[in-house]
């Protein structure tokens, strides 16, 4: 097993601007990570198979500058809010990197490189969603994300959400 250590902060703000009956909401964030992982040895499976794998750093600062287009209907049985967004995304350090690595038992200690992949610089992140608040106590939200323009990725993420007071 290994060990590692994560450190981010992120700073962001925006501000609701009434239209027509809808709220239009403008903001913008940066965030910054860095992780750094201990180098470990695998326990191999087959004699002589296992790696020696180094220390590996990484360090992003990302952007994102975006909207949220939102309406909130009443009804009688509850007050709907209906919303959706768009960000555009933009990683300014995270360059790409090689992990350093050798065959634990290699007698000759070679070690090699393995290339990870160059980061997408730029990409979107779509959101959809609606929150309800309901009678006694009850609110529940429902929120679908996915990004745009990520190489050979596919990302999505599906949140439900409730709460009751009592």
């Amino acid at each position: 097993s290994t060990e590692g250590d994560q450190i981010s902060f992120n700073a962001g703000g925006g501000y609701n601007f009434e239209l027509a009956g809808m709220t239009l909401t403008p903001y913008g964030r940066m965030d910054y990570l860095k992780l750094e992982v201990d180098g470990f040895t695998e326990r191999e499976a087959k004699e002589g198979m296992g790696l020696t794998v180094s220390d590996h750093d990484t360090e992003s600062l990302q952007s994102a500058i975006g909207g949220r287009i939102a309406k909130t209907i009443s009804t009688g049985a509850a007050v709907i809010t209906p919303y959706a967004g768009i960000e555009w995304n933009h990683e300014f350090q995270n360059d790409e990197s090689s992990i350093v690595a050798k065959y634990a038992n290699d007698p000759f200690n070679v070690s090699f490189t393995i290339p990870t992949d160059t980061p997408d610089r730029d990409y979107f992140t779509l959101s959809l969603g609606a929150s309800a608040v309901l009678p006694h106590g009850f609110a529940a939200f429902i929120n679908l994300d996915t990004a745009l323009g990520l190489a050979d990725t596919n990302a999505y993420a599906l949140t439900l959400g409730a709460r009751m007071e009592f």
